[in-house]
């Protein structure tokens, strides 16, 4: 699988975890395999594809902690993990995807407060944590410059919506109903 560079497998009736085999696929650029029915945790071996700029793991069962690994990602565009039974927090090192435009969390069981290093996400236009179980505030979520959709409903998060952030210029829709927020600009 040495040339392999798109592998969609999406739509398929597989069960079982993810080959950690893919992770010796080192031209690989596109990974699609949502809605397959994998389960177990997402391989580390993912953070070897230095190549890979699109991922896509959603509507599978996978479980477990995100990789830090997938920090290590430099190239990656689009990362689609969104309707597992993912937990944990977002590592830290995932700020390092500079590269970055969309990002899908959705309904999951991710937890904990956002790192600040996600002010790295200078690219993200796309931004999705609805349902899920973070707690803390939006303010690592203040530099992304580039940032046009932000969901981040039914969840904990506090203090104040990003609306007033001098920074989010192109943002044009914000979804954040069900939180504990206290207020528009950031008062700081």
């Amino acid at each position: 699988m040495d040339s392999l560079q798109w592998l969609d497998v999406s739509s398929n009736n597989f069960s079982g975890p993810l080959p950690v085999s893919l992770g010796n696929a080192g031209d690989l650029r596109a990974l699609e395999m949502h809605n397959s029915g994998f389960s177990g945790t997402i391989p580390s071996q993912l953070g070897q594809l230095a190549e890979l700029w699109s991922l896509d793991l959603a509507n599978n069962q996978l479980s477990g902690a995100l990789p830090v690994t997938l920090g290590g990602l430099k190239s990656m565009e689009e990362l689609h993990l969104e309707n597992n039974n993912l937990s944990g927090p977002i590592p830290a090192e995932l700020g390092k995807l500079a590269k970055l435009r969309k990002a899908d969390f959705y309904d999951n069981r991710l937890s904990g407060n956002l790192p600040d290093t996600l002010s790295g996400w200078k690219s993200v236009e796309t931004l999705d944590l609805d349902n899920n179980k973070f707690t803390g505030t939006l303010k690592p979520l203040s530099n992304l410059t580039s940032l046009r959709q932000l969901r981040v409903a039914n969840k904990s998060f506090e203090g104040h919506l990003p609306v007033g952030f001098q920074t989010l210029k192109r943002l044009t829709e914000i979804y954040a109903a069900n939180n504990r927020l206290d207020g528009l600009v950031d008062r700081s």
